[in-house]
């Protein structure tokens, strides 16, 4: 299950950048967060996602007696939107010195709400394509190796 969900997280962040490599997304914070951070960045985004989906995983079966889909991810896009705001009010409110937290305020003024949208749809994607990859144990080994070798290919390439 939880390689399954890495290369989820990893696929949709990869689409992520694709999509700035190719203008679709044009945030100018996106770019630099990636700039200043590279490697870092990236990690902090599939972690964030596959978080996002564990606390999901474990807050399920006390919510619901039987599995459903709509309703795992209807949890999962809570939890984020959850995470998104409480992440949001430490960042507004936050006085010190961080050069992350400055990227972080940056984006929050740059795209707002959308950011909610956006968040919302990643941790669906990671979920579906989790759902998608699992049954496929040792292509997910297979799988894993590419998209991390692919991966700083297209960080540094922002």
């Amino acid at each position: 299950m939880y390689l399954a969900l890495l290369n989820a997280a990893l696929i949709t962040d990869l689409f992520v950048i694709f999509l700035v490599l190719i203008g679709y997304i044009q945030s100018k914070t996106l770019k630099e967060w990636y700039h200043k951070f590279g490697l870092a960045a990236f990690l902090a985004d599939v972690l964030s996602l596959m978080i996002g989906f564990i606390i999901a995983h474990i807050l399920y079966p006390f919510l619901f007696k039987t599995y459903n889909l709509f309703y795992f991810l209807s949890l999962v896009v809570l939890v984020q939107l959850t995470h998104d705001i409480l992440f949001g009010t430490f960042i507004k409110n936050f006085k010190g010195k961080s050069d992350i937290i400055g990227v972080f305020k940056g984006y929050i003024r740059e795209l707002g709400p959308i950011i909610l949208v956006a968040d919302a749809l990643m941790v669906i994607s990671t979920t579906l394509l989790q759902k998608m990859l699992a049954p496929y144990k040792e292509a997910n080994i297979i799988l894993v190796v590419f998209l991390l070798y692919l991966s700083p290919y297209f960080i540094f390439s922002v």
